[in-house]
C-alpha cells in the first residue's frame, strides 16, 4: 500500500487481471464512492508481485483468502500488520492506513504535483489530498513509486560494502 497508494479495501479486493506490467499500472475498480483509477506499478512492486503470485499461485484474488474463491480479509491485513510492527520494535502507532498517508508525502516530497497526486489517490478535490501531505513546495515531474526510491537508497548503501 505504501508503492502504490492504495486503501486496504482495494488492496484486498485486486485480481490478478487488474495488475499491468505493461504499462506499470494497477486498475482499481469500484474504490471509495465506486470510483475507478490507476495508480502506480513499480518494478520493484511488480517483482514482488510476481514472486507471490509464482508461489502461492491464487486464482483470482491477488491474495486470497483461506475460504476458496474469497479474498483476505481487512482485518487479516491489520493483524498482520501489528504484527510486523511488533517484530520489528517499532513502537509508534501506526495503522495500515499510514501507509497510504506515507505514500502521498513521499510522492510530492519527491517533487510531484499535488494535481497528479490527486488522480492517482482518487481524491474528487485537492482539498482531500492536500491534508495527507505536510510540506508546501510542490513542483510538477514525472511520478515515480516512493517504494523505488527506498530500494535505490538501499542499493546505493549496498554498493558501498
Amino acid at each position: 500500500m505504501f508503492a502504490t497508494g492504495m486503501r486496504i479495501g482495494e488492496a484486498i479486493r485486486l485480481q490478478i487481471k487488474d495488475i499491468q506490467p505493461e504499462r506499470s499500472l494497477i486498475q482499481i475498480w469500484n474504490g471509495k464512492g465506486q470510483k475507478d483509477r490507476v495508480t502506480l506499478l513499480s518494478p520493484s512492486l511488480l517483482k514482488e508481485l510476481e514472486e507471490h503470485l509464482e508461489k502461492n499461485k491464487p486464482i483470482k484474488w491477488v491474495f486470497a483468502g483461506d475460504k476458496p474463491g474469497t479474498h483476505i480479509t481487512a482485518r487479516s491485513v491489520q493483524r498482520a500488520f501489528k504484527n510486523s510492527l511488533v517484530k520489528a520494535s517499532i513502537t509508534k502507532q501506526f495503522t495500515v492506513h499510514t501507509l497510504r498517508h506515507k505514500f502521498a508525502t513521499s510522492v510530492v516530497e519527491m517533487g510531484n504535483d499535488i494535481y497528479r497526486l490527486q488522480q492517482l489517490m482518487g481524491h474528487s478535490y485537492v482539498r482531500t489530498t492536500s491534508r495527507y501531505i505536510h510540506i508546501s513546495n510542490l513542483h510538477a515531474l514525472t511520478v515515480e513509486s516512493p517504494l523505488e526510491k527506498l530500494v535505490k537508497d538501499k542499493n546505493k548503501g549496498n554498493d558501498n560494502t
